[in-house]
């Protein structure tokens, strides 16, 4: 970024989602601040032809107002739909600061200690390599439980009962850690995923309800959901796979690993 402060910048593609006009308060807002933007819209529009992408939407903000809100695009290259700022992509491993949150919220509320144990919270777990005994809460927020990572979400399969997280948690007793816990960077889903049976265990509610409640409310981001099925269907985006890209029937979404990539958000509403 450079030196105009620019402090958050969403940019997000490839699966694209249902759709109704902005309010006249974004609308107003983009009017009012397109004409700066001149540059910028011109580079989106080449970025959107030369990559051949569906549609994509663009948020800035700056301090506490959002100075740049537009959609390019459409949201099915089917139906032609023009994509909309408030329309719902799936935005995959954004999800994961909004686990971190949840996490250190209970930490907050005296729920959970960072540097206590897996384990402690979740006595059922097991893995087949002795030192998973040793990882940490800390360690799987930050890639260093020695986790590896999945290889396959099962998108098309989904669980999308609130018994998933558990059941996920149980499943991994045949895998191995790829380090000691605490020595080695590994980008992990998996250790990411595994943490919502912890929100779930200490908090009482389903890792979804406790975001939702505590998270995405507040924030005023009344249509965002880790819970695909409970999201407006109109505000929905369509997936698109391939090259030229087409319309998907598969749709990524698993709750078995909802705090690794299910989050399904709109600019507008990440922008706050």
């Amino acid at each position: 970024m450079n030196t105009v402060c620019i402090l958050v910048a969403f940019i997000l593609t490839s699966l694209l989602q249902g759709c109704n006009p902005a309010s006249s308060k974004q609308e107003h807002t983009v009017n009012k601040i397109s004409f700066p933007f001149v540059q910028l819209d011109s580079l989106l529009y080449h970025w959107i032809d030369s990559a051949s992408i569906p549609g994509l939407s663009v948020a800035i903000t700056h301090d506490d107002s959002i100075i740049y809100l537009k959609s390019f695009g459409v949201k099915n290259l089917e139906s032609k739909e023009p994509l909309q700022p408030i329309n719902l992509f799936h935005v995959a491993s954004v999800s994961k600061p909004f686990m971190a949150t949840a996490i250190m919220q209970l930490v907050e509320r005296g729920k959970i200690e960072l540097d206590e144990r897996l384990v402690t919270y979740l006595p059922y777990f097991k893995m087949a390599d002795e030192r998973y005994k040793a990882i940490t809460i800390r360690q799987m927020l930050n890639h260093t439980s020695g986790f590896p990572d999945v290889e396959d979400y099962e998108w098309e399969h989904p669980q999308k009962d609130e018994g998933a997280a558990e059941r996920y948690a149980k499943s991994l007793s045949n895998e191995k850690l790829v380090s000691a816990p605490g020595t080695e960077f590994h980008y992990s889903n998996m250790a990411f995923d595994v943490l919502a049976a912890v929100v779930a265990k200490v908090s009482g509610q389903s890792f979804e309800v406790f975001v939702k409640k505590n998270i995405l409310l507040p924030l005023e981001m009344k249509e965002s959901s880790f819970y695909q099925p409970e999201t407006n269907v109109s505000l929905r985006t369509t997936p698109h796979t391939g090259k030229p890209p087409r319309v998907s029937k598969i749709y990524p979404y698993n709750r078995s690993h909802a705090p690794s990539s299910t989050l399904n958000s709109s600019v507008a509403e990440m922008s706050q």
